[in-house]
């Protein structure tokens, strides 16, 4: 049997303008804060602009700003200093004596998660699409005994918190190929091995050049040829997930772009240096024109440019390089004017063979996190779903 959310929830009303306390400290529940998973931040009234509601502990705050985000947190803990939250949280309090906050807070991850509360479709966009505090307080939920519920926040947890490991895994796997690049190669703006210095343009494969992809947009087609967009050049790779294609007979300069296995991909326009290599199973598509082909010579290891042209050194320099009208762009010029510190090929082999054995232990990382949050949100559904 399920219990409307307003029968066990009180909604906390009141507002806060933290200009009027300027000197005062303030836990700061913000949409920023929840996202970059930093907790509440403190700061003085006199740094927040806007109006505010002030929150009691064991609070549950739920995001009505796009509500396909499910945006859940429960506000608990010691705080010393005022808790107060962004108007855009609905604040509920659950009822002690029937509602445990840890129990609701997953009910309505998995509220959200399952589409059940729907923002106001007459937004500009649907980012800024809002839910109302009467949707949630609508949003009928099974409300077991407070054993049973106990016993549900403590299975949901283990399985979160496997979830939370696996995705740290991922994290630290892929730190390894950048640490070990400075380890065996150090830093390329101080360059302490002494490696001899040479432009990006002396490591291209003879007959051929860097080079920007095709003006012509990718669409959704069955036939034609793949496009690579910025978006797919992902985790040092070309993601096959969401390729859009490409008619060539109508682009001059789709053979000029055409990939042709274990080139260097770097995205040149807007977000300046996503770095990926392009193997052999990207064999044949085409890149899109915010992305530059590196097609290195047969001498130099294209996971050492890589991950040379991915340091922080380099990124930087890029990133100065480049020149900005409506958005950065880093020209053909620039980029094959780079400065390569360039160790001996026997060294660049070593690396290339450390650095595949951390790509497999990334993807399988990555898989066992994927895997996990997938797992876990089944078993969310299944515990609060239709007929749990």
């Amino acid at each position: 049997m399920s219990t409307e959310l307003g029968a066990v929830c009180a909604l906390v009303k009141g507002g806060l303008n933290p200009q009027q306390h300027t000197g005062t400290l303030f836990a700061h529940y913000s949409i920023p804060a929840f996202d970059l998973n930093v907790g509440p931040v403190i700061e003085t009234g006199a740094g927040i602009r806007s109006q505010k509601t002030p929150i009691p502990s064991g609070v549950v705050l739920v995001s009505k700003l796009n509500p396909r985000i499910p945006r859940v947190w429960h506000v608990d803990g010691d705080q010393p200093h005022q808790r107060i939250c962004s108007t855009e949280f609905v604040p509920l309090l659950p009822d002690p004596d029937v509602l445990a906050a840890e129990y609701l807070a997953f009910a309505l991850r998995e509220a959200l998660q399952a589409g059940f509360i729907k923002g106001n479709t007459a937004a500009a966009t649907k980012s800024r699409e809002r839910a109302k505090p009467a949707d949630f307080l609508r949003l009928k939920i099974r409300v077991p005994a407070l054993s049973e519920q106990r016993r549900i926040v403590d299975l949901l947890s283990r399985a979160e918190n496997i979830v939370r490991m696996r995705r740290e895994a991922e994290q630290k796997a892929k730190e390894i190929i950048p640490a070990l690049f400075l380890d065996m190669f150090g830093d390329p703006a101080t360059n302490p091995r002494a490696f001899p210095s040479v432009p990006l343009s002396s490591l291209i494969r003879e007959g051929d050049h860097i080079n920007y992809g095709v003006l012509q947009p990718g669409e959704d087609m069955a036939a034609g040829v793949p496009l690579v967009r910025v978006g797919d050049l992902r985790h040092g790779a070309v993601s096959h997930a969401a390729l859009k294609r490409i008619d060539p007979t109508i682009e001059r300069g789709y053979r000029r772009s055409r990939l042709r296995g274990d080139e260097v991909l770097m995205s040149c326009v807007g977000s300046i240096g996503t770095v990926a290599i392009a193997d052999v199973s990207a064999k044949g598509f085409n890149i899109a024109r915010a992305v530059a082909r590196i097609p290195v010579a047969p001498h130099v290891d294209s996971k050492f440019v890589a991950a040379y042209l991915s340091t922080g050194f380099i990124q930087r320099y890029l990133l100065s390089e480049a020149r900005t009208v409506s958005q950065p762009t880093l020209n053909i010029k620039q980029l094959s004017e780079t400065v390569v510190r360039l160790p001996p090929p026997e060294l660049q082999r070593r690396f290339s063979g450390y650095a595949s054995q951390m790509r497999k232990l990334s993807d399988e990382t990555a898989l066992a996190q994927r895997l996990a949050g997938d797992a876990f949100r089944a078993l969310l559904a299944r515990v609060f779903g239709e007929g749990a």
